[in-house]
């Protein structure tokens, strides 16, 4: 006998096919989920080309201090219409302070007014760095220069190694610092696209908006949830089966955690010497790990980790394989310089002396940074794509590492 929830999961699974069906029929027509920016350059110097080429009142989109305009507006910003029309639009704007060299991601200006942008998708700030920003703007512009930061994250504000805490609220109180996230951008290019009257520009606004959704925020298209939501939520039973489903949900995910695992240990197990190791991985624990290793002896490792539950907050690179013993053994140098090259990255920890947190167009997890928010992910670790990414992540390594022919490093790793 079927139970409520065994129904439900059929009707939806009968919904989801016949949605497939829909979206294959008008794909070709529409192609809704396809954008430019999945060929562009989408890193933070990439987004801040294309917020500075917005930002032009003589850029290429015609639109003449439109956009600029409403910018301002965004901000709480009161520029004279002429100092407006008149904005010069700079891309890492180079200037020199207490002896170091900086840039500014974006520079706005005119005459004696100044806006800068600091775009802050995952990199880290650096010893000083916004401090100097400020004291940059401040030195040439007076008090009529703003320093936007921006970020992916909400709560995110400039480290005190950047900026000092009370240096920080004295500027936001003199409103020569605003902080400010994507998920608040997205309002500013709403903005944009209505303002815009060439249909060209409009379809690469919306390519922008889908892009900082998607990818940036990694937020779904909501469409189809709320709709099965108010499915629910309409009928006692239909309700009634969900909270049952819902229920399941912990278990659900732990046994696709156990058997990613032992899918990953299958595949391992097909590549002479390599061993793994885990812990908290399959639970999705805060702070699980999961290393492979070339050999037993092994030193150092390449693997995955995640800070919070979940699987979120997720970042890959070279690890210590025994942190206990290994911490205060400094990795090679060329292993390190090498992976750092290869990644892309130079963050580090006395655990991980590579890591790096995966972002847009990533080569090895396109998911990002939360891949336990998307179904995907799920998914993935059912039918073992994720186990095949990893694989794929650690077998790439091995092979630019021989190919650099660093026999010394290879040795060193290898722990002979």
């Amino acid at each position: 006998m079927k139970t409520n929830a065994t129904v439900l999961l059929t009707q939806v699974g009968a919904q989801r096919s016949t949605r497939d069906r829909i979206e294959r029929h008008y794909r070709e027509r529409l192609a809704p989920t396809f954008t430019p920016f999945q060929f562009l350059d989408t890193g933070e110097n990439g987004l801040s080309r294309v917020i500075a080429w917005l930002l032009d009142p003589v850029g290429s989109h015609g639109q003449g201090d439109r956009f600029l305009s409403s910018f301002l507006a965004w901000v709480g910003v009161d520029w004279p219409a002429p100092s407006v029309a008149r904005a010069k639009v700079r891309n890492e704007a180079p200037f020199t302070r207490s002896s170091r060299t900086r840039r500014l991601d974006v520079l706005v200006t005119s005459g004696r007014y100044a806006l800068a942008i600091e775009n802050k998708l995952t990199a880290i700030d650096q010893p000083g760095q916004v401090s100097d920003y400020l004291g940059h703007l401040a030195a040439n512009y007076g008090r009529d220069a703003l320093l936007i930061y921006l970020t992916q994250d909400d709560e995110r504000v400039p480290s005190d190694v950047s900026l000092e805490r009370r240096l920080k609220l004295k500027a936001e109180r003199d409103g020569r610092l605003l902080c400010r996230s994507y998920s608040q951008l997205a309002d500013w290019l709403l903005a944009c696209r209505v303002a815009c009257q060439a249909p060209s520009v409009i379809t690469f606004i919306d390519g922008m908006l889908l892009h900082v959704r998607r990818t940036v925020l990694e937020i779904e298209d909501m469409d189809e949830a709320d709709q099965l939501a108010e499915d629910i939520c309409g009928s006692r039973s239909k309700l009634e089966a969900a909270l049952e489903i819902y229920q399941t949900r912990s278990l659900v995910e732990m046994k696709l955690g156990h058997s990613f695992v032992s899918t990953l240990g299958a595949k391992i197990s097909e590549h002479p010497g390599w061993s793994f190791d885990h812990e908290g991985i399959e639970a999705g624990e805060p702070n699980g790990w999961l290393i492979i290793r070339f050999s037993s002896e092994a030193r150092f490792a390449f693997g995955v980790g995640f800070d919070r539950a979940r699987y979120h907050e997720f970042f890959y690179g070279l690890r210590h394989a025994d942190p206990s013993k290994n911490h205060r053994r400094k990795a090679p140098d060329e292993l390190v310089a090498h992976v750092e090259k290869a990644l892309g990255s130079e963050k580090s920890s006395l655990t991980w002396p590579v890591w790096k947190t995966p972002g847009t167009n990533d080569p090895y997890f396109p998911a990002g940074r939360h891949p336990g928010t998307t179904p995907d992910f799920w998914l993935e670790l059912h039918d073992g794509s994720f186990a095949d990414r990893i694989i794929q992540f650690v077998a790439e390594m091995e092979r630019q590492l021989k190919t650099a022919r660093r026999v010394a490093c290879l040795k060193r790793y290898r722990g002979e």
